[in-house]
């Protein structure tokens, strides 16, 4: 199910790609945009319902403080989820729907990352070609002349690393080392929390350069590239557009 609806798609589509433009990275490029434009407005509904949570947030909070601190009946645990719901319906919440984005996005990443972290070029599975999709006459696996796709490069996987530090700087821009500090008004799920932000922007571009080095080729590091720079564009715009979110911490 997974092959015939996701990751078989994917790969007609870089195979189709490929019979037009030699450079199978300027190819990697155009086929992750393309899937990128493709999700964009799965995106878009994302934010808009976390907009309508950071507004809700202080009512919630009050709901919450109204009911702590003491062991509620049945029907008082019935009045608290009646008016959480009622809350949602008002500022228009829809509490499920960043996981069904999510679900609908993971398998359709995971196929274009497969695609290129297999190395499905230059030899093409023939098996799996739709009729109307032509087996290319070359393939390039030299990206710009320069880079060997099947092998590490650590000047593209350094891109990588800074590309992800961009993007979580732009969709994190309040993060920062000092917020590992604890504050005397923190609490510990506060704590635990910035702990994480802090450990995410700054840990996980490290950990993309070193993964990259050690287990994926140059192939892998170019779709994260594109990836990162499209995202990092993509929030940069809708944050600019959308005066809620730049208060949004993550």
């Amino acid at each position: 199910m997974f092959d015939t609806f996701f990751y078989n798609p994917i790969y007609n589509l870089v195979v189709l790609l490929s019979d037009y433009i030699v450079d199978a990275g300027v190819v990697i490029i155009i086929a992750t945009l393309i899937i990128k434009i493709i999700l964009f407005p799965l995106y878009r509904r994302q934010i808009d319902n976390q907009i309508a949570t950071k507004k809700a947030k202080p009512h919630l909070e009050a709901l919450n403080k109204k009911y702590k601190g003491r062991v509620l009946t049945p029907e008082e645990n019935q009045q608290k989820m009646q008016e959480t719901l009622a809350l949602y319906r008002e500022h228009q919440i829809k509490p499920f729907s960043s996981l069904f984005i999510l679900l609908i996005q993971l398998p359709i990443l995971i196929a274009l990352y497969w695609v290129f972290a297999n190395g499905g070029l230059p030899e093409v599975d023939k098996s799996i070609l739709y009729d109307f999709v032509r087996v290319p006459e070359k393939i390039s696996m030299t990206f710009l002349g320069i880079f060997d796709l099947n092998a590490k490069s650590y000047f593209l996987a350094f891109l990588a690393a800074a590309s992800q530090f961009l993007h979580l700087s732009i969709s994190m821009p309040e993060v920062k080392f000092s917020d590992l500090k604890k504050k005397p008004e923190s609490n510990l799920k506060e704590d635990m929390m910035n702990s994480f932000q802090v450990n995410l922007k700054y840990g996980l571009p490290v950990f993309i350069f070193f993964i990259l080095i050690t287990a994926f080729n140059s192939a892998v590091a170019i779709y994260w590239i594109t990836s990162n720079l499209f995202q990092a564009f993509q929030e940069f715009l809708v944050r600019n557009k959308k005066k809620e979110l730049k208060e949004i911490k993550f």
